[in-house]
């Protein structure tokens, strides 16, 4: 592990590198590697996650790290709008390339970028915490505290699969270091991976990467069900079909880059919505209503409906879905110490990955073949079961501090 500051730069120049060069791509073949390689890249992005978290206040930290996800829905509908600006009129090589930008800007953010004074004192690194510290309290204009930094200090615990997981760190001199963070590399990952499967936290991990993968697959399957439900007109069935020019322009009609940028406003309202219950009803609670809510909103779907219906129900299952999506990226983090925070996050992520991999023979394939009714059936069934799962998690993290270890009784 070499800390979150190094993890954001290299997920952000590897990104911008093979976003760059999807544009320049000769075959399909070499568009589908570069594509696949960003897509590894943004896996990455947990480590912002992770970053971020580790300087909030327990008491406020849920609604902080939702409040972060309107980011992600400000590029959601910025891509929107630069996908109708662009492809009426220029190649879609264009639009990949612009769409590459923003990972420059944060590369010139990096030196700008702390290193978390948690993952410093996990580590070992007592001074080098200090100065972020004395750094942080510079720029708030606040005194430094006086005294001895110590991981015994902060009120800590983990509820894990089987109990409360209490964690002990010496203290009290001040040459008093935390142990060591495991090695990096290959063995250090895999070392990793292994711990995420130890008893206190093998029923964590295999629900999050259970719950990623459900929210990832109905996400992305919404986004691409926005141009492929057939709507009804003057009692007609019209059906969508894209085509690509010889020009790189693909044929898609205005109405579908208006129900894209409609059904992706929509993610605003949802956000906002979980910045206001995430706190207040607590992680558990607030994932399981919004999951719900995006099945019933899915529901009405299974038939041809207006375009004006398909779009509101549509808007109503992109808020829930992604409402859900961001107290899920709050939760996820909260439930790992500090040690396997970020790798945790990450690997869990990945998880989520297959089922954007998956969705588009749902939400493409299947309703190209005449499967409709099952095609939204799976994304109401999805969701559904995912809310009901909510109950299985062994722990409410609403107001605890976050772990720095795992130490069984």
């Amino acid at each position: 592990m070499k800390g979150r500051r190094l993890g954001f730069m290299a997920t952000a120049l590897f990104t911008f590198f093979f976003g760059l060069l999807s544009a320049w791509s000769p075959t399909y073949l070499s568009l589908l590697l570069a594509r696949t390689l960003v897509g590894f890249g943004l896996g990455g992005s947990s480590v912002v996650f992770s970053l971020c978290m580790e300087f909030l206040p327990a008491s406020s930290r849920g609604f902080w790290l939702v409040f972060m996800e309107i980011l992600w829905t400000v590029g959601s509908v910025s891509s929107a709008l630069l996908a109708w600006l662009i492809l009426p009129h220029h190649s879609w090589r264009i639009l990949v390339a612009v769409s590459a930008l923003p990972f420059l800007v944060l590369l010139v953010f990096y030196s700008w970028v702390p290193e978390s004074p948690r993952y410093l004192m996990v580590k070992g690194d007592v001074e080098g915490a200090r100065k972020v510290l004395r750094q942080v309290a510079y720029i708030n204009g606040a005194p430094v505290p006086t005294g001895n930094l110590s991981l015994a200090k902060l009120p800590r615990q983990i509820v894990c699969d089987r109990a409360v997981v209490k964690i002990n760190t010496p203290s009290g001199r001040r040459d008093e270091t935390p142990r060591q963070m495991d090695q990096g590399g290959i063995k250090g990952a895999f070392s990793i991976f292994l711990q995420l499967f130890s008893p206190e936290l093998k029923l964590t991990t295999i629900l999050l990467w259970s719950f990623f993968f459900a929210n990832a697959f109905t996400y992305y399957g919404l986004v691409l069900l926005t141009t492929e439900l057939p709507v009804k007109s003057h009692d007609k069935l019209l059906l969508t079909e894209t085509k690509c020019m010889p020009d790189g322009r693909p044929g898609t009609d205005v109405s579908s880059y208006k129900a894209v940028l409609i059904t992706s406003l929509a993610e605003l309202p949802g956000l906002l919505v979980a910045c206001l219950i995430v706190e207040r009803y607590g992680r558990k609670a607030s994932l399981g209503a919004l999951l719900l809510g995006t099945s019933l909103f899915v529901a009405p779907l299974w038939k041809p409906l207006s375009e004006m219906a398909t779009t509101s129900l549509m808007f109503g299952a992109r808020s829930c879905i992604m409402g859900a999506f961001s107290i899920l990226w709050a939760y996820a983090p909260e439930l790992y110490p500090t040690k396997l925070r970020s790798s945790g996050l990450g690997f869990s992520n990945s998880a989520g990955r297959i089922g954007g991999f998956l969705c588009p023979f749902v939400a493409i394939e299947m309703m190209k073949n005449g499967h409709r009714v099952l095609s939204v059936l799976l994304f109401v069934a999805v969701p559904l079961i995912a809310s009901m799962a909510t109950l299985l998690f062994p722990i409410e993290t609403k107001g605890i501090r976050l772990a720095d270890d795992i130490q069984s009784d």
